[in-house]
């Protein structure tokens, strides 16, 4: 017997730090078994691979689906090297620090509370 889904879409669960798509279903017109595995890479959120797992579910219940032909995923990953990445994510928040630091300065100079 199949064991239950943690992840609450069938076929879909998380295997170390991987989400994996391992679904089996019989074809709805020939009644014959398929399935259909997917490994997905590193760092794919949640959110992501139940849409990913929802796509291939529903394209098999539906019917004529063929794994041999199905595309993968596009995943869109983040380097913290990228200039939207992590790392910039951090220089923005201390360069606007030091912007309110530096306005706040000026300011009590304009009305001169500091020499």
């Amino acid at each position: 017997m199949a064991r239950a889904s943690t992840s609450g879409v069938r076929g879909l669960f998380r295997s170390g730090k991987r989400w994996q798509i391992d679904l089996r279903w019989r074809e709805p017109g020939t009644g014959e078994a398929r399935r259909y595995r997917e490994n997905l890479p590193a760092g794919v959120s949640a959110a992501a691979a139940k849409s990913r797992a929802r796509e291939i579910l529903d394209a098999a219940l539906a019917g004529g689906f063929d794994p041999r032909k199905a595309k993968p995923g596009r995943w869109k990953r983040l380097s913290p090297n990228t200039p939207s990445g992590a790392s910039r994510i951090g220089r923005r928040r201390r360069s606007r620090g030091r912007r309110r630091v530096r306005a706040c300065y000026q300011a009590s100079v304009i009305a001169g509370w500091t020499k």
